[in-house]
């Protein structure tokens, strides 16, 4: 069966969410670290995160790994993953990141718009450019949040 690059970057947006929430509760030895998160980053990738900071590789990482075991509770719910473009070397996607018990945020239950650029090398989607900003306080709010 062949996926489309809707099916290819949904199961990578929500592989590596899926990840957050059992690295974060420590449900993951920290042995799968590398093959589970660092290797799904092309070497020059860019994370801006909601406050404007632009991170590269090394510093996502870092930021990422110490935050093991640092929050049982936190849930990730994926929607409205929406392609963009699609070639043989790139897909741009869209989607929205529905967090729950978020400890580093406020409010901690919140939502955000995300964009990233995929490229692909040898077949494997790679996140490129990765891009967050805060949907909306009204439509947060409207929100049960019982995932």
């Amino acid at each position: 069966m062949v996926k489309t690059a809707l099916d290819q970057a949904r199961h990578e947006v929500e592989e590596l969410h899926q990840f957050f929430c059992d690295w974060y509760a420590g449900r993951l030895p920290e042995s799968v670290f590398e093959e589970r998160f660092a290797s799904h980053f092309a070497a020059n990738v860019t994370f801006i995160s909601l406050s404007g900071v632009a991170l590269g590789r090394d510093d996502l990482v870092g930021w990422i790994r110490q935050n093991y075991q640092s929050n049982n509770d936190f849930r990730i719910q994926i929607r409205d993953v929406t392609v963009h473009s699609a070639g043989d070397d790139h897909i741009l996607v869209s989607y929205q990141e529905w967090q729950r018990n978020s400890l580093g945020d406020e409010p901690s239950n919140n939502g955000r718009i995300t964009t990233v650029f995929f490229t692909l090398e040898n077949g494997v989607l790679k996140w490129t450019h990765i891009h967050e900003n805060r949907l909306p306080q009204d439509v947060v709010a409207a929100e049960a949040f019982d995932f």
